[in-house]
């Protein structure tokens, strides 16, 4: 078949007319509709709830001096006398680049994003968020800390 001169179109005239006439046309407009929904639940999700970072799901809020993000469940290790440890822990990231976690195991340090992600480097551990932002409702805070 001549592709140049109307081939692949009236390849896909015939493709929709055996589709058609194979499920009919209230089967198509299920299959049409269908299709529709899907676009709409897409667009419908704005801006991210959690965030996966350290092996962890992380939920955002935030507030005029930075991001916080909690872990969503308990964390555990063991602490410097071989305790065990398992809380929730909320990780501060600031405007000035500054980053500090709740438990002291993971310390304070800087943090910083670039395309791939953010990370932050604390004194005990560096939790990346691979390809992913940091949106707080529609807009992002204004910050400098660029990797």
């Amino acid at each position: 078949m001549d592709y140049a001169r109307g081939g692949w179109a009236l390849g896909w005239r015939l493709n929709w007319a055996f589709l058609l006439s194979s499920i009919g046309l209230s089967g198509m407009m299920i299959v049409v509709g269908s299709l529709m929904g899907l676009t709409s639940v897409v667009r419908a999700q704005e801006a991210p709830t959690d965030y996966v970072g350290g092996l962890h799901v992380w939920s955002l809020s935030c507030s005029k001096h930075g991001y916080k993000l909690t872990s969503k469940y308990p964390l555990s290790w063991y602490d410097a006398n071989f305790r065990y440890q398992e809380k929730t822990v909320d990780l501060y990231l600031g405007q000035t680049c500054d980053a500090q976690a709740s438990a002291q195991k993971f310390g304070k340090g800087r943090w910083c994003w670039a395309n791939g992600g953010f990370v932050a480097d604390l004194s005990g551990q560096r939790i990346g968020f691979a390809r992913q932002e940091l949106i707080c409702g529609q807009k992002r805070l204004p910050m400098d800390c660029r990797c």
